[in-house]
């Protein structure tokens, strides 16, 4: 694997979050890392965002792994390893019957950070919002930097839902959808 000491970050704290600077990690990845390293590079690149969300969260926080994503939460590990089969159901699901229309060629993981305090929730998509206004929400697909899912732990049934809607937008994101059909 590429080796990733000399990249910088760019963390910058907004809201209670740090906030990578995603255009110079792509510009890094894009002259440094060569293509056979990149889903490596980018796994170890999220590992480094989730870890500094995690200290943003406080000591309870924790990333777990499956083979397909990421999710950082506060909740107990129990229900985040049953949100992650879960997902990993869900994306196989989406992608059978999108087929060939579902996201590829990606590097990395999908990310979900699930908030177990609606306001850490809140205070993170923000950021993301016009005029850092926000909507009440179930949760989010999130494009800008590297693409992720957030949204707040109310129940399973509620988040499993919201999941496999979010799950769809990311695995569409790469087609140019006009708003209305998005």
């Amino acid at each position: 694997m590429t080796d990733l000491s000399e990249l910088d970050m760019g963390f910058e704290v907004v809201e209670g979050f740090s906030r990578p600077n995603w255009k110079a990690i792509y510009e890094f990845v894009k002259a440094r890392v060569p293509k056979i390293d990149l889903t490596a590079s980018w796994n170890c690149i999220t590992n480094q965002w989730l870890a500094e969300l995690a200290g943003d969260l406080g000591g309870r926080a924790g990333i777990y792994r499956s083979h397909n994503f990421y999710a950082l939460s506060d909740l107990d590990p129990q229900t985040v390893r049953t949100l992650l089969t879960y997902a990993e159901f869900v994306e196989a699901t989406v992608r059978s019957y999108l087929r060939e229309a579902a996201w590829s060629g990606y590097h990395g993981k999908h990310v979900l950070l699930v908030f177990s305090d609606p306001d850490d929730y809140y205070s993170y998509i923000s950021y993301f919002g016009r005029d850092g206004k926000n909507i009440l929400s179930g949760g989010v697909f999130i494009r800008l930097g590297y693409a992720h899912i957030a949204l707040p732990y109310t129940n399973s049934f509620s988040v499993h839902h919201v999941l496999v809607h979010e799950l769809t937008h990311n695995l569409l994101c790469h087609l140019p959808l006009p708003l209305w059909l998005n």
